[in-house]
């Protein structure tokens, strides 16, 4: 059952695995490039929008 729960919800994990670390990070107080931040939220905006076929639609209007 777990191996199923996990299979289903890997996205959630991901999301989960990356506040994870950012939670590390800000919790260790280590200075991260701002650029690396608006980085992280680009790469996750995108992935979001792709999950939800927004990039199909993009697509089509090209």
């Amino acid at each position: 059952p777990k191996a199923e729960l996990a299979e289903s919800n890997s996205e959630t994990s991901m999301i989960s695995s990356v506040v994870d670390g950012v939670r590390t990070v800000f919790t260790t107080s280590i200075p991260i490039p701002i650029s690396f931040i608006v980085m992280m939220l680009a790469a996750m905006a995108y992935y979001i929008a792709v999950q939800q076929g927004f990039g199909t639609q993009v697509q089509a209007i090209e």
